[in-house]
């Protein structure tokens, strides 16, 4: 028998006593001996016949003096070849062992590492492995299968990645192997059923795929089979009735079908069946009643069907959830005569008839009992009540009736008897909100009797007023007040009690469920906020959801008469890290007591965790009051109560599908608004005929009224004589001319449109007008009003003291703009572009984006001009103007294919006077009559560490060299002949702000380009 070297446990005092003895024995074989050693170890020692090891590898003790002056072998050279290499791919703040020959004497061990020795007469082999909890990253290298005597292998709960090694199969003497909570891939390799001496697997908390091999049921010695948490698919194999010796079978959290296997009968040593959260279907077999050792029973959140397991046999179950099939029948009174049961869990049982529960059972030891929504009916059995271990119980969802037991004392139980028969309730019950959730907004004050409240009459007792009074409700679940595409949405941020009525008292919100008792931050159990990962404009309203563990309800009350569109807002924003992505959140939607969503998993509709999901249901309102019941019926994930469990949602709009105004009027009203449509019918009258000339125009020629506040309607001051300031112009043409003409001290600019505009003025005014007074933004120019008359046709703005950038830049050989001026300028063409961009209501494309439409006050900041008229130029007049761009050099080149202006071209446009205001030149430079240069093709054959070249020579030592190269890469970007590939508006600010670099931008721009290239190429194959 050889000796064993090993070192983990040993004290500090101890290692010191053995290394003196480990220097006198090295001594002792300085002679040839040592020669032979080191030869041996060269050459690579035979294998001894596994019985030098004796017949197992053994548990390892600590060394002890006596033991330490025996001389323990070295390793074999392939040995230590193999093992280097497989701890070389860990990577890890713990320093890693170096193996050599001689590592089984080595006292100096790495703590962090546990790897273990057997000492044979002739040489030592590595038996034991156990490197969990070290936070090691890399992969698991094929070289471990050249361990032969490998008994112990455990590298759990680390960061490990890639698939699991082929050659594991071949280590013929392994008894254990752990590779749980790694981020492992792939597939179960079928060499694992090789193992023919694994007593313990697991695999648990990876992301594996693919089968279950049919191999592993030649495992005749396993015991435990973990491969809960990952993604396999399939059946169980029929092989596994041959694992004789399995205690534990654990498989939970895949995406497992098919029928139980019959054979899995004859593991007559199954302690454990955990199979919860699959798509298993058929009925249990009758012959698992010879499971007699069972103790745990897990089957929750299957599609499993037929009547429930015969339990008749099992008298040492614990533990039994049946929630969430589709069983049927009754509930056999053998569950209540289970004297070991401490956990019983049944929901949802496809009943035609109710049935009453036994008026005796022998289940002393019950900690927890659910029998929700399983068609009970009768009484509370008194036997309930005299459970003296029940704490958690739940009998919602029934027609139970009588009233509650005297002997469940409120101080032993949490209960939830809610959607119940019940006629009173004459004792203290904890949680009363919750139990009478269907009457808890209508409940006497002087009494706590139940009584059950249809919503007609609910709204009565609870909501005063007859009348409806809403057509719409907008409810932000689980947040506070918030706006989302215009529209504010209410808060829903009730986190003390189970329900809550609205501050307008135009809805409520109520829910129940397994409530078990909190221990930490209670409001975690009713809603939900996380920082928002959701990319959009829109995230504020996904940062937070209500949640519930079984049943969430909303009444919208007041509501007029007709058919609504109800949208729903979901975001899986708690199954979003690690492991949590594996878990399912499956239920029901009702609406109106209608089914409308049945198995609802959110994150398989978004696609992913933290990704919007909306779904929008026409339902209709009769009675004023619209009723949405969103049910967890035990499907999916099934893990501690509530976050994980019930239904989850974000937002809810309800919006009316149809025209608003169609009930009847009050005489009083009808006449108010007969006077005022007549008021509006000459308004309208008078105005057709200003238009078409029919009045004098002499009087409005000689007054225009200004209003200081368009928006609050506030009468300004009037400016005069302004057709003979604009008459003596030569030309007027669609662009802006800039007039200044001063009277009572207001200031305005003033542009003149050609008289072939005059048909289109409605557009001019709904273009100008109304888009600017929904966009008023400081770098967006304002339009004070509107003139219009027979021969001129007058719109009136803010006056911009230094004019255009065109003049300002161009016009004068020194340049009365400093470098801090030109990007400030920039910033804020970016900022006036980004709220014509992202406009809530719209974008907006500007169309004509160049130096001579951006204006500057008297300190020089720049506001956008000469938006929102492309609808007023007749389809010829606009392709002139556009021409006359183009060959400025202004408009992108995709134009000239599509015709069609997009925010991409106005980017293209940005870009090009990005060039000019650092560059301090046009795009467009005539050298002579045969040659025209173009200031962004010589950008363009510039390498960016040569871009500084390109700056205006005015600024010479003044300008900032980052910012400098930051714009003019900017430029290069935005200018870039395909328009995927340029940067989004938000983006240039987020640079021009210091708030993102370019090369942040530049990869997230070629990705994006890249996402919608292969777009294109996926659509170009289906076609």
């Amino acid at each position: 028998m050889g000796n064993k070297a090993w070192f983990g446990g040993l004290g500090y005092n101890n290692k010191v006593f053995i290394h003196q003895y480990l220097i006198i024995i090295i001594f002792l074989y300085s002679g040839s001996d040592l020669f032979q050693i080191q030869r041996a170890v060269a050459l690579g020692v035979a294998y001894p016949e596994r019985s030098s090891l004796g017949n197992k590898a053994r548990t390892p003790q600590p060394l002890t003096a006596t033991t330490v002056k025996t001389w323990c072998p070295p390793l074999p050279a392939s040995e230590v070849f193999s093992l280097n290499i497989v701890i070389n791919q860990f990577k890890s703040k713990v320093t890693s062992p170096s193996i050599s020959s001689s590592y089984c004497m080595n006292t100096l061990r790495n703590y962090g590492y546990i790897i273990n020795c057997e000492c044979g007469s002739e040489v030592s082999h590595i038996t034991e492995i156990i490197l969990n909890k070290l936070g090691l990253n890399g992969y698991i290298d094929d070289e471990v299968g050249n361990l032969p005597w490998l008994n112990k292998l455990v590298l759990s709960d680390n960061n490990l990645q890639g698939s699991i090694p082929f050659s594991l199969g071949s280590l013929l003497y392994l008894e254990t192997l752990d590779l749980s909570n790694n981020q492992l891939t792939g597939t179960i390799p079928s060499s694992l059923g090789d193992l023919s001496s694994l007593k313990w697997l697991y695999l648990h908390y990876n992301y594996l795929e693919g089968s279950i091999p049919s191999t592993l049921g030649k495992l005749s010695s396993l015991q435990d089979l973990y491969l809960d948490f990952n993604m396999l698919s399939g059946s169980i194999p029929d092989e596994f009735g041959s694992l004789y010796n399995l205690s534990k079978l654990q498989l939970a959290e895949n995406r497992l079908s098919g029928s139980l296997p019959t054979t899995l009968a004859n593991l007559i040593n199954l302690i454990s069946f955990w199979t919860p959260s699959n798509y298993f279907t058929g009925k249990i077999p009758a012959t698992y009643t010879n499971l007699t050792n069972l103790r745990w029973f897990e089957v929750s959140g299957n599609e499993l069907s037929g009547p429930l397991p015969n339990v008749k046999n099992w008298s040492k179950i614990e533990s039994i959830s049946v929630q969430g099939n589709n069983f049927e029948g009754e509930v056999p009174a053998e569950y209540f005569n289970l004297s070991s049961l401490q956990y019983l869990f049944i929901s949802d049982l496809h009943n035609s008839h109710p049935f009453k529960l036994p008026h005796s059972a022998n289940v002393s030891n019950l900690y927890t009992l659910v029998l929700r929504n399983c068609s009970i009916t009768g009484p509370i059995p008194e036997f309930i009540g005299q459970i003296s271990s029940l704490i958690h119980l739940d009998l919602s969802y029934n027609t139970l009736t009588g009233s509650i037991p005297e002997s469940m004392k409120p101080n032993m139980i949490y209960m939830d008897l809610s959607y119940n028969n019940f006629s009173e309730i004459d004792i203290p019950v904890p949680d009363l909100d919750l139990n009478l959730f269907a009457c808890c907004c209508c409940q006497s004050s002087e009494t706590t009797e139940p009584y059950m409240l249809q919503p007609p009459e609910m709204m009565k007792a609870n909501f005063p007023g007859k009348k409806p009074k809403f057509y719409n409700l907008f409810i932000n679940c689980g947040g506070e007040e918030t706006y989302f595409n215009g529209t504010r949405y209410d808060a829903d941020n009730e986190t003390t009690r189970f329900h809550s009525i609205s501050s307008k008292r135009n809805w409520a919100f109520s829910f129940s469920g397994d409530f078990f008792t909190p221990t930490v931050n209670t409001s975690d159990y009713y809603t939900k906020r996380v920082p928002c990962k959701i990319s959009n404009s829109q995230s504020s309203i996904y940062e937070s959801a209500r949640l519930s563990p079984v049943s969430l309800n909303y009444y919208a009350y007041k509501l007029y008469k007709g058919k609504y569109n109800v949208t729903f807002h979901f975001a899986e924003i708690v199954f979003s890290k690690d492991y949590d992505r594996l878990r399912k959140r499956v239920f029901d939607v009702y609406i109106q007591g209608k089914r409308e969503l049945r198995d609802f998993n959110i994150r398989d509709q978004a696609g992913a965790s933290d990704r919007a999901f909306n779904v929008t249901i026409p339902t209709e309102v009769n009675n004023s009051i619209m009723h949405i019941h969103m049910y967890w019926a035990g499907k999916g994930s099934w893990v501690n109560a509530p976050n994980f469990n019930g239904p989850l949602i974000s937002a809810i709009s309800i919006i009316p599908d149809f025209p608003v105004g169609g009930e009847k009027l009050s005489p009083w009203l009808v006449a108010l608004i007969t006077v005022a449509s007549f008021v509006i019918v000459l308004l309208l009258l008078l105005t057709i005929a200003w238009l078409m000339g029919w009045l004098d125009d002499d009087e409005l020629k000689e007054e225009i009224q200004i209003g200081e506040n368009i928006d609050e309607g506030k009468s300004g001051s009037t400016t005069r004589t302004t057709d003979q300031a604009t008459e003596d112009k030569d030309e007027i043409k669609a662009e802006m001319n800039i007039d200044k003409d001063q009277h009572h001290n207001i200031t305005v600019a003033v542009k003149k449109l050609s008289h072939r505009y005059k048909g289109k003025i409605n557009e001019i005014v709904k273009g100008e007008i109304y888009n600017l007074k929904s966009l008023e933004d400081k770098n967006l120019i304002r339009l004070w009003d509107a003139h219009i008359g027979e021969h001129q046709q007058l719109l009136v703005y803010e006056y911009m003291e230094k004019r255009s950038l065109a003049s300002v830049l161009f016009d004068s050989d020194k340049s009365e703009l400093s470098w801090k001026d030109r990007f400030d300028i920039c910033k804020g063409i970016a900022m006036g572009l980004k709220a014509l961009h992202k406009r809530p209501r719209g974008k907006i494309v500007h169309g004509n984006i160049k130096t001579a439409n951006i204006l500057l006050n008297e300190h020089y900041q720049a506001k956008l001009s000469d938006f929102g008229l492309a609808k007023v130029y007749s389809e010829e007049d606009q392709f002139s103007v556009i021409k006359a761009e183009a060959t400025k050099g202004y408009l992108a080149p995709e134009y000239f294919q599509l015709s069609e202006l997009t925010t991409e071209t106005d980017i293209y446009s940005f870009g090009v006077v990005l060039l000019e205001i650092v560059c301090g030149q046009q795009n467009k430079v005539r050298k002579s009559k045969q040659e025209t240069v173009f200031l962004l093709d010589e950008v363009h054959s510039y390498r960016e560490e040569k871009l500084l070249k390109l700056v205006d020579k005015r600024l010479e030592g003044e300008f900032k060299d980052r910012e400098a190269s930051n714009i003019l890469k900017l430029a290069k970007m935005c200018t870039d002949i395909a328009p995927t590939v340029r940067p989004d508006i938000a983006d240039i600010v987020s640079v021009l702000s210091g708030k993102k670099t370019i090369n942040e931008i530049r990869s997230q721009s070629l990705k994006a380009s890249n996402d919608v290239g292969a777009d294109a190429s996926t659509s170009m194959e289906k076609s």
